[in-house]
């Protein structure tokens, strides 16, 4: 379970898969899931421009509610 996801601080969730040998976030092949804070998602947003995949889609932000 990602606990990471309980963290105040997380407002965005991305899904996305590794499509080269050469990343440093997971092996080519992999489905990667990542709970982010505000700057997290900013970061991830300007680095989705710098694929050079033509199968590219962008990053798509998740909302998650809570209920106590």
């Amino acid at each position: 379970m990602a606990l990471e996801c309980f963290d105040p601080e997380v407002t965005h969730m991305i899904v996305f898969d590794v499509l080269s040998r050469e990343s440093h976030i997971g092996d080519k092949g992999d489905r990667m899931r990542l709970f982010l804070t505000e700057a997290g998602y900013k970061k991830a947003l300007e680095d989705q421009g710098r694929s050079f995949h033509p199968d590219f889609e962008p990053c798509k932000s998740v909302a998650r509610a809570f209920a106590l």
